[in-house]
């Protein structure tokens, strides 16, 4: 990531202030474009609309709508290695996918059932945090709750010069989800 501005420095500094460390939290963005679920079969844009009744936000901006809506059917318990699903929009080829839920990230593999327009999968890892029936599961842009890899990550100094470039390594914050089921978070 470039760092060149007073700007980038500053931001730079207060996310590392604010993670703390590996004991910060922060749900990193999966890249899964190339094996999402479009209709088409390809990369799709969301789309932005207005509120049910066609108004916007105060400053007129719209929703952002993604390409892809799927729904949980039925509750999914912590623990359960298959979930089952309703497409709204999107391809029903899910097998091989990724999507997440309150940041937990699942891979789903292969299909198990499909019966009147329920889609039963298996899912890696095991369910992290109860997902309730009817829940909307993010396929177009899902995330990852992670640590910072090790304490000393964003430590990087603000070097004097024009240009620097940075990297930060993140691992998934496992011990999060272990706490959540055994009812400590």
């Amino acid at each position: 990531m470039p760092v060149s501005s007073v700007a980038q420095r500053r931001s730079w500094l207060a996310i590392r202030s604010a993670l703390g460390g590996r004991s910060g939290l922060i749900a990193v963005p999966v890249w899964s474009q190339d094996v999402a679920p479009y209709a088409s079969g390809g990369y799709e844009e969301g789309s932005l609309v207005p509120h049910s009744d066609l108004s916007t936000f105060s400053d007129g901006t719209e929703y952002s709508q993604g390409a892809m809506s799927i729904k949980t059917v039925g509750v999914s318990a912590i623990g359960q290695t298959t979930i089952r699903l309703r497409v709204i929009s999107g391809s029903s080829d899910l097998s091989g996918v990724r999507f997440s839920y309150e940041h937990a990230l699942y891979e789903t593999g292969r299909i198990i059932q499909e019966e009147d327009g329920v889609i039963t999968v298996s899912i890696s890892p095991t369910v992290r945090s109860l997902i309730p029936s009817d829940a909307d599961l993010e396929f177009d842009e899902p995330t990852c709750l992670c640590h910072l890899s090790s304490d000393d990550q964003m430590g990087a100094g603000v070097d004097p010069v024009p240009f620097e470039r940075r990297s930060v390594s993140f691992v998934e914050a496992t011990d999060y989800w272990n706490k959540l089921a055994l009812g400590l978070v």
